[in-house]
């Protein structure tokens, strides 16, 4: 074959090389490893500005720590049941039913109690959830839950859902969501809580478009970016739950995990597993 009939090939697969050139960028940032994606977190969430209520306030607003001086149903080594929020205990959401996470520790306790309040500390939802058996001797609380709650360490979540009769978040509202572990029924002065204020803002159009067409890891970076604490936490509480089930996924999934929980001060928490089962409200 001759010069002048080689070239004409040449000239198409050279153009249809270049012409499909576009596309290596386009699949390298589609695929960009998780490690990359976790170093466009934030290093540090904080809202300096929110002060809570005046107007009274909840049993506790801590998020974490040691062992509760009344408490004889966790063990000292073992950190205090810890609201996954920023250190002010603060966050928003765009979301009219959100997502809470907590950790909870090894303990002996008799039942977790979940509240939600609104802006005057009045309960808007209440529910229980015993951590005996059924053969248990002891008294279980009245419209108990009947999913259990795993007595080991483990980080849970529960995402708030209308078929429990709650009504939506309102926009500009705050709220405070609270866990409790319930040592004793009969002296809930040993109660153990914790919890985190949470409100909720009017949504972003323009940020639910770009949502629409992102991959999970993206989905992280535009919320943090938003500063939707909740719904940022809600993404990644799901990576880390599918590198749980999915060990290979463990190495590229753990760094986002461990970058937005230590961006909060929860270090100790990201170390914690994860509940891999379903809590759900019951109405």
């Amino acid at each position: 074959m001759s010069n002048k009939q080689l070239l004409p090939r040449f000239l198409f697969l050279t153009s249809v090389l270049l012409g499909n050139l576009w596309f290596i960028p386009y699949a390298l940032g589609q695929n960009r490893p998780p490690q990359t994606v976790s170093n466009r977190l934030p290093d540090q969430w904080e809202s300096s500005d929110f002060r809570p209520p005046s107007n009274g306030s909840p049993r506790t607003t801590q998020s974490g720590g040691r062992r509760h001086p009344n408490s004889s149903c966790i063990n000292a080594n073992h950190l205090l049941p810890t609201a996954l929020v920023p250190p002010s205990g603060f966050g928003i959401t765009q979301a009219p039913y959100p997502q809470i996470s907590w950790y909870l520790p090894p303990n002996a306790a008799e039942a977790v109690e979940i509240i939600i309040f609104n802006e005057q500390y009045q309960e808007v939802y209440s529910t229980w959830y015993s951590l005996k058996s059924a053969a248990s001797s002891r008294s279980t609380p009245p419209n108990s839950g009947s999913n259990p709650v795993p007595s080991k360490g483990e980080i849970m979540s529960l995402q708030i859902s209308n078929h429990a009769g709650i009504n939506p978040l309102e926009v500009g509202k705050l709220y405070y969501w609270e866990v409790s572990l319930i040592c004793d029924v009969n002296n809930r002065t040993r109660d153990i809580p914790t919890g985190g204020y949470l409100q909720r803002v009017a949504p972003d159009e323009v940020l639910n478009a770009q949502l629409k067409q992102a991959s999970p890891s993206e989905q992280a970076i535009l919320y943090a970016n938003a500063r939707l604490w909740y719904e940022t936490l809600a993404t990644v509480v799901k990576m880390q739950r599918q590198s749980s089930q999915y060990p290979t996924l463990a190495a590229t999934m753990n760094p986002i995990w461990v970058k937005l929980l230590n961006s909060a001060g929860l270090e100790e928490v990201a170390e914690q597993p994860l509940y891999l089962g379903a809590v759900d409200f019951q109405p």
